[in-house]
């Protein structure tokens, strides 16, 4: 894989883009194919926005899943799709927007809103992002910052007074003001779930935005053809950009930290050889530690996986706890009738229920929507209630008619966690011929 892996993925993509490009053009009427040829290269530009696309000026480069689909697209249907205003920092995106109108971007990915419904057309969604309001619950003003034209602006437009936004040119300033409190919310689409900052602000997942690309109103017959070149994207393909974009985040983040400690030696020109064996172990340990969490948590929940897992049962043999198997009901029904990114979403949800509930170091997420818990010295239903509650209390699992079945039991010294675990799952299993959000246990295990 080190020698030959990146070759033969490459190899692989290739050819599975040669198919996807064979379908596309078949699902083409004659007048989209003239139009098709007409078209050598379009514009559009990007939202900085830390989830849907993030510059690395490293890589010189945008980030993320809107970067991901416009590259695919291109390949797709053999446009050459150029990026203005690339990793300009003046650019803000109220201005990106008026070029749009002005024409001078071809497409642009908008919120659909009254106003911009009416002004544009819009292909089907790509992906439905969820989207946080993050507030600092000591400052008492009320004041919601936006970004002017994007999709917080429209999202906040369905929960906030007009008087009570504030809007920005771009997500510097936002932050910046937030941080600054001079609005007391915001509205974004960063999670703040792996920051510090989940300890100073409240963030409250109030729904999901669905991303779609924007084109002028004289452009219907290329808005169809890019509608059918996203209709041969299929899951694995999906599956593969959310994968390696988690990767390139994280890969960033440890590209940034490198230049930090970069500064740092140009500070200590004295200590400078001591600094470089420091700035070089120091950077060895943050890589291992990315790469060791890529490798052993689940990039959708941020759950332990199998390989945690795994190791969990070699040093638990003779440790008593609450043994847990929790599997989603109707998980296939909601995933074929609103499509997997509503299941992620689900998947997501439970996740986050789970680590508000239970230690981190006690959840996995086995494979599918089966998840595992192991708590340490638990012996009473007190947490299984608290989280088939939150559970019971979720709008987007209400939304979806998602339900959870929850089998456990009570572990001590002289049972295996193997033997555990097994049983835990024939619990489960008996709680799922119970309706709704269930629990068993087998008594005999007290």
């Amino acid at each position: 894989d080190k020698i030959y892996g990146k070759k033969i993925r490459k190899y692989i993509d290739g050819k599975s883009t040669v198919y996807q490009r064979k379908i596309f053009l078949e699902k083409l009427t004659p007048r989209e194919i003239e139009v098709l040829k007409s078209y050598k290269v379009l514009t559009t530009s990007y939202e900085d926005d830390l989830t849907l696309s993030l510059y690395s000026k490293f890589d010189d480069k945008y980030i993320g899943i809107l970067p991901a689909y416009i590259n695919k697209i291109s390949k797709i249907t053999g446009i050459k799709i150029k990026i203005e205003n690339k990793g300009k920092v003046n650019y803000t995106w109220n201005r990106i927007y008026d070029q749009f109108e002005e024409s001078k971007i071809d497409f642009l990915s908008l919120a659909i809103n009254n106003e911009n419904r009416d002004r544009f057309l819009f292909t089907k969604a790509i992906e439905n992002i969820p989207i946080y309001l993050l507030t600092n619950p000591d400052d008492k003003d009320q004041k919601l910052g936006v970004l002017i034209n994007g999709k917080s602006e429209a999202i906040g437009n369905m929960y906030f007074p007009y008087n009570e936004i504030i809007k920005y040119p771009s997500k510097k300033k936002l932050f910046k003001a937030f941080y600054e409190n001079k609005v007391n919310s915001i509205i974004t689409t960063y999670s703040f779930s792996d920051s510090d900052d989940k300890y100073v602000y409240r963030m409250e997942e109030i729904g999901n935005i669905p991303i779609t690309f924007a084109f002028h109103k004289n452009e219907r017959i290329l808005r169809d053809i890019f509608n059918k070149a996203l209709s041969v994207i299929g899951e694995y393909d999906r599956k593969k950009m959310l994968s390696e974009i988690n990767y390139e985040k994280r890969q960033n983040l440890i590209d940034i930290k490198k230049e930090n400690l970069k500064y740092l030696f140009l500070n200590g020109i004295g200590c400078f050889l001591v600094l470089i064996l420091i700035g070089a172990l120091i950077y060895r340990v943050i890589t291992y530690k990315k790469i060791e969490k890529l490798a052993k948590f689940d990039v959708l929940t941020n759950l332990q996986n199998r390989i945690l897992f795994n190791e969990v049962c070699l040093s638990s043999n003779e440790k008593e706890g609450l043994v847990g198997v929790l599997d989603l009901d109707n998980f296939k029904n909601a995933n074929d009738k609103y499509g997997h990114s509503v299941g992620d979403l689900a998947l997501i949800e439970i996740g986050g229920i789970l680590l508000g509930v239970f230690d981190k170091k006690s959840t996995f997420r086995i494979s599918g929507d089966e998840f595992y818990i192991f708590q340490e010295n638990v012996f009473n239903d007190t947490k299984i209630d608290e989280f088939l509650n939150r559970c019971k209390n979720s709008k987007l699992l209400e939304k979806y008619k998602v339900t959870v079945s929850f089998g456990y039991l009570f572990k001590r010294k002289d049972m295996g966690i193997d033997e555990a675990f097994k049983l835990a799952d024939k619990n489960m299993y008996v709680a799922k011929k119970i309706l709704g959000f269930s629990k068993y246990k087998n008594g005999s295990f007290y």
